[in-house]
C-alpha cells in the first residue's frame, strides 16, 4: 500500500472571483497564501518520501512550504497541471452557464461526457495524472507521497481514490477549501498501468 496525501492548492483570484481557471498560470492569492502556510504548519514533520505538485505558480507556491517543512523537495510536474478548460478558461462561471447553460449544467452533473470547447475532460486529466503516479509510485509499497494538486484535478483524483464516479469532481474541487488535504491508503493497481 501507499500512502497518498493529496492537497488542495492554496486560492486564486480566479477561483475568488469565479472564474474557471483551467491550466491559466495564476498566482495565490493572499488568502491562498496563508493557507499553503497552514497547511505545511499540519504537515510538518511527517514522513513523506516525494512531494510532487503541477507546475503552475499556485500549486508551486503551495507545495514549497509543505515541502520545505517535511524536509523535502517539490517536484513539480507537467502531468498534474490543471485541466486546460479551452476556451472557457478565464471565463466567470456565471457568463458560461448564461451563454451556453445546457452544455454547462450537462457538464456539472456529468463532467466526463463533456468537453469545454478545445479543452480537456476529465478522464484525460485521470489518465494524465494516475499514469504519473503509477510510475512515481510503481515498487515502492509503504512509500508515503505527497500530491499538491490544482482546483478540478483535485477532485479528479480523489474521486478516482475513493472508487466514485468523476461527477463528484466538482464537489470535490471546488467545496473543498483551498488548502486542505486528506490522506489515502491506495493500492498500486488503483493507479493503473504507467
Amino acid at each position: 500500500m501507499i500512502s497518498v496525501i493529496l492537497v488542495r492548492s492554496g486560492r486564486t483570484e480566479y477561483e475568488a472571483d469565479g472564474r474557471l481557471e483551467g491550466n491559466l498560470d495564476i498566482p495565490l492569492d493572499g488568502a491562498g497564501v496563508a493557507q499553503a502556510e497552514q497547511t505545511a504548519e499540519q504537515l510538518a514533520g511527517i514522513e513523506a518520501g516525494l512531494v510532487f505538485c503541477g507546475t503552475g505558480q499556485a500549486c508551486r507556491a503551495t507545495a514549497e512550504p509543505v515541502a520545505k517543512a517535511i524536509g523535502r523537495r517539490a517536484q513539480p510536474a507537467a502531468a498534474l497541471d490543471e485541466l486546460s478548460l479551452g476556451l472557457w478558461q478565464g471565463l466567470l462561471e456565471v457568463d458560461i452557464q448564461m451563454r451556453h447553460p445546457k452544455a454547462f449544467r450537462h457538464w456539472k452533473e456529468q463532467p466526463d461526457a463533456v468537453c469545454p470547447p478545445q479543452g480537456e475532460t476529465f478522464d484525460a486529466g485521470l489518465r494524465r495524472a494516475t499514469g504519473h503516479m503509477a510510475k512515481a509510485f510503481r515498487k515502492r509499497d509503504g512509500l508515503t507521497a505527497v500530491l499538491v494538486l490544482p482546483r478540478l484535478l483535485f477532485g479528479v483524483v480523489k474521486c478516482h481514490l475513493l472508487g466514485e464516479p468523476l461527477g463528484r469532481a466538482w464537489e470535490y474541487g471546488c467545496v473543498t477549501d483551498a488548502g486542505r488535504w486528506e490522506r489515502f491508503e491506495v493500492d498500486e493497481r488503483t493507479l493503473g498501468d504507467a
